[in-house]
């Protein structure tokens, strides 16, 4: 069962008194040995790759310090149910989890989430500077209203 690997992996690495476990993530394969995507799909270089948020929960319960860093686009999911998740994901591991945010270098990323190619920089960028406010804003009164107001 793959859960018991990363179990035993967390656990040792609160007996080493580490931090943090940290995911990197990849939302596409590589495509940079001669152009393509071939030689990274067929050598499984970071090739397939999971969700790790996904495996947060189940390692948070096995250990009682470990903090856990995923990686996560920003193409990947709107604010809101990302707000969400990592809401979740923070009550499940008592404070232990934090977001590594990124905004992609792989074309196969924007090709995989309908964009056709990766969105130029200053669109990745701008969507990335605005994404962690958003989420809390209704939580700040920032688009609140009061009964009875329009």
């Amino acid at each position: 069962m793959a859960g018991s690997a990363n179990s035993r992996r967390a656990r040792t690495l609160e007996r080493g008194r580490f931090d943090t476990l940290f995911f990197a993530d990849v939302l596409a394969p590589y495509e940079t040995y001669c152009g393509s995507r071939d030689a990274a799909v067929r050598e499984g270089m970071q090739f397939p790759t999971g969700d790790p948020s996904v495996l947060i929960p189940l390692l948070a319960y096995h250990t009682e310090h470990l903090g856990y860093t995923f990686t996560q686009n920003i193409l990947k999911e709107h604010p809101y149910p990302f707000a969400r998740k990592v809401s979740t994901l923070d009550h499940l591991t008592g404070g232990r989890v934090a977001w590594n945010i990124v905004t992609s270098f792989l074309p196969g990323t924007g090709r995989n989430f309908g964009h056709g190619g990766l969105p130029g920089h200053e669109e990745r960028y701008g969507r990335a500077g605005g994404f962690p406010a958003r989420p809390t804003a209704p939580a700040r009164g920032g688009t609140r209203r009061t009964c009875g107001t329009r």
